[in-house]
């Protein structure tokens, strides 16, 4: 379906775009952050898996600071998006 290409190929090109205004980086940390403000703004499924299973990998001092500071943020500014 070109509809559905065309949507995921949009998603693709703002992607690191929304990097750079949101000023996350391009680490395992920020790519985690930045799915949650993903998943705040388009509401897309896969946002959530990334979101949610990608923690796994963080330590605990990262995962305290998502929990706390990035994840809080990104929910707050992906709605307003």
């Amino acid at each position: 379906d070109f509809g559905i290409c065309a949507c995921w190929q949009r998603y693709r090109d703002v992607h690191d775009f929304w990097h750079v205004l949101t000023g996350l980086p391009p680490t395992v940390l920020g790519e985690i952050a930045q799915k949650w403000f993903e998943l705040a703004q388009t509401g897309l499924p896969v946002t959530l898996l990334s979101a949610v299973v990608a923690p796994l990998r963080l330590s605990s001092v990262e995962q305290r600071v998502l929990a706390t500071e990035l994840l809080p943020w990104a929910v707050r500014a992906g709605a307003r998006a």
